[in-house]
């Protein structure tokens, strides 16, 4: 019943900062029955729109309604550099039954990112965060130390070490982990500003990142990233809506993401058991 999108087929490699409304853009359905779908958003794609957003950006929400001639209703959101399945309502009632899995955090979510670093085994990071940037009273810019904070939590299990054999700028040893991580909360760029907390922050992220990895990436020629994140959301488990139905659905990354893995080599420390085996899959 889920189908696996070939989205690397209809999009290029990453979408860039801006991007224009192409009418023959057509997305990815992960799964869709009367009640929800489930779509593939790329990197560099913005949800829905907001006041910032300019007219002529692309916008998921957007381009999911022309593609089904349909209103859509949007239950979570992914932030723009972040790739992966995002799941809408197709009807108010069972976008309002989604809204409430998620506020009464009964959906469990799970992405895949490459982290700056050898990361620990496994991990929970349980540190607040503020409206704006964390962990809180450690911002210089945009958070106030009085800004309220909220519980945030998430947990995260390394999947593989890695020491590729790439140029850097700097004459560093690069130091690269594939990790899992779930949110157990949902907070703003909670799972980037986690993994910063605990010193692996993903690679290619240019808020929360390590600017010294990120300039050496950058600088790559053969990988050609586009400043891509390495922060893919794989996976989405709730309950049907409408049926009950316990409903797990998984979205493969896109061919940049692959690509930047391979290049990456064998592992030094394998998969740990029970994972999917996301690691060899990419060495194959």
């Amino acid at each position: 019943m889920i189908q696996q999108p070939n989205h690397w087929e209809r999009y290029p490699k990453t979408f860039p900062a801006r991007n224009v409304y192409n009418n023959h853009l057509s997305l990815s359905i992960v799964y869709q029955d009367h009640d929800i779908v489930a779509v593939y958003k790329p990197a560099g794609m913005v949800v829905h729109r907001c006041e910032a957003t300019p007219a002529d950006e692309v916008a998921l929400l957007q381009l999911l309604r022309d593609q089904l001639q349909q209103h859509v209703y949007p239950v979570h959101r992914l932030d723009q550099p972040t790739s992966g399945v995002v799941l809408f309502g197709l009807t108010s009632q069972s976008a309002a039954s989604l809204v409430d899995q998620f506020t009464l955090r009964r959906v469990q979510k799970c992405y895949q990112a490459v982290v700056v670093g050898h990361s620990p085994d496994s991990g929970i990071i349980d540190i607040p965060l503020s409206a704006s940037e964390g962990p809180a009273g450690t911002d210089t810019n945009t958070l106030k130390l009085s800004a309220p904070v909220r519980e945030a939590k998430t947990s995260y299990q390394t999947l593989a070490h890695y020491e590729p054999s790439w140029p850097s700028l700097r004459g560093f040893h690069w130091q690269l982990s594939l990790i899992e991580a779930s949110p157990h909360t949902g907070r703003w760029h909670q799972i980037r500003r986690h993994l910063k907390s605990i010193g692996h922050p993903i690679l290619g992220d240019r808020r929360h990142g390590d600017d010294t990895y990120n300039q050496a990436l950058a600088s790559l020629d053969q990988t050609n990233p586009n400043d891509r994140l390495m922060l893919h959301a794989s996976y989405i488990k709730f309950h049907h809506p409408t049926t009950g139905e316990l409903m797990e659905l998984r979205c493969d990354p896109d061919l940049t993401y692959q690509s930047i893995v391979h290049l990456m080599g064998n592992a030094i420390t394998g998969c740990l058991d029970g994972q999917r085996n996301f690691a060899l899959e990419y060495r194959l």
